[in-house]
């Protein structure tokens, strides 16, 4: 079709802390500025995303669907499980309900294209299936909990006949979140997955097809700052086990003490017990740990400039966004041989790809260590590799191309099917 300018809305609800709200932000803002009309459904208590995008002309609306609870603390123990179970239940009959109403609002409205975001409560919203205007799912990853559900048992003690009857209460909830997650997904007219790596994994989890629209970093803000780099070697991301913080320490814990780099953990939040067992594992490895937490981005991006390595070991990560914030700053990444990081980190080139071990992570840090020429060597590499094709303005560009496709192929569905055949 024709590239006119589109009039999208985007609807989201209990966005997960991190890269989603910038991928938002991020992409929303170039699409204004392209001349695209942009109209937000907010959750009422988001006001981060709404504040930003409202300063680049979008229009916001507040919706007041449910949030995500966590665990309730119900006792006898095996009970916990069956009352989340029946309290997600209740609660996703209401959002269904409240995103009919909405379905019916937005379609009255007659937007080109709808740009649908992952929800924390059902993971694939409700919207999907109830909407008439054409729907493009931006699906970051599929519900992990929900389809790896045996590792998340095990926080259950399942022995005895109380340990049974949680587990299968805990399986009960897990299978309706899938139930629920699969059919709403699959009623998208398009897909976009963040990486081969989560294009795969949505086949497995829904058996649809979807596109690859890769992410991007603002190389302008998140850029080389000329700063002298210190001893420390940075890890990026939320205290919580799937980010792996434990496998730094451990590595650097397999170093020479004379030879020990400092490691600093940056968090937006924390678990205060993950928290403990980080600082006690560091204390056992004789590793000189900094944990900052809540810091600004300004704060963020020097921090990038003063490392002399940046280490992401997050596990199965679908895309990972520090791995291109470190490179655009000009810093080797050691990232783990796994997820969408594969895709973007260039293995010898703008750092090394490793296996998520202790030693073979140990030998990568000591190899940036001991050469300043191969510092250089990735930092050149790896600004020009962002510049090359992993700017914010590069994944606009994807994205707005994949709604023109969506809204194209919904207008030649509808001419086909006036065409009568003689």
């Amino acid at each position: 079709m024709e590239k006119k300018s589109l009039n999208i809305v985007l609807f989201y609800n209990n966005l997960p802390s991190g890269g989603v709200c910038r991928v938002i932000c991020e992409i929303c803002k170039r699409l204004l500025e392209r001349g695209h009309r942009l109209t937000c459904y907010n959750p009422e208590k988001n006001a981060t995303v709404s504040s930003f995008l409202k300063r680049y002309g979008a229009t916001v609306i507040s919706h007041g669907a449910p949030s995500y609870f966590n665990a309730l603390a119900i006792r006898p123990y095996f009970l916990n499980p069956w009352a989340a179970a029946g309290i997600f239940l209740k609660r996703s009959l209401l959002y269904d309900h409240l995103c009919r109403q909405l379905a019916h609002q937005i379609d009255a409205a007659s937007f080109d294209v709808a740009w649908i975001e992952k929800c924390c409560f059902v993971s694939s919203t409700f919207l999907l299936k109830h909407l008439r205007t054409t729907k493009v799912y931006y699906c970051q990853e599929p519900w992990r909990d929900a389809y790896e559900g045996q590792a998340h048992l095990a926080g259950y003690k399942l022995c005895g006949v109380t340990g049974k009857l949680a587990a299968w209460g805990e399986n009960c909830k897990l299978n309706l979140r899938r139930i629920i997650d699969r059919k709403n997904a699959c009623s998208a007219d398009m897909i976009l997955a963040n990486s081969k790596y989560s294009q795969g994994y949505i086949a497995k989890a829904y058996g649809v097809s979807s596109e690859v629209c890769y992410l991007g970093v603002d190389n302008e803000f998140f850029h080389p700052m000329s700063l002298e780099r210190k001893n420390f070697i940075l890890s990026v991301g939320r205290i919580e086990k799937r980010k792996r913080h434990d496998l730094l320490i451990e590595s650097l814990g397999h170093m020479p003490e004379k030879n020990r780099p400092q490691a600093v953990v940056v968090a937006s939040r924390d678990s205060s017990a993950r928290r403990l067992e980080l600082e006690a594992l560091a204390r056992e490895h004789g590793v000189h740990l900094i944990i900052k937490l809540g810091i600004s981005d300004g704060e963020l991006v020097q921090l990038y400039n003063e490392a002399t390595c940046v280490f992401y070991g997050a596990m199965r990560e679908p895309f990972g966004l520090v791995a291109l914030e470190a490179m655009a700053c000009g810093t080797p990444i050691i990232a783990v041989r796994e997820g969408g990081l594969q895709e973007s980190v260039v293995d010898g080139k703008t750092g090394f790809l490793v296996n998520p071990e202790p030693e073979d992570c140990a030998d990568a840090i000591r190899k940036i260590f001991a050469d300043q020429n191969l510092q250089g060597k990735f930092s050149e590499a790896g600004i020009k590799h962002v510049a090359s094709s992993w700017t914010w303005d590069h994944a606009a560009t994807r994205f707005e191309n994949y709604l023109y496709d969506a809204v194209n192929e919904q207008m030649q569905k509808k001419s086909n099917k006036g065409i009568k055949c003689k």
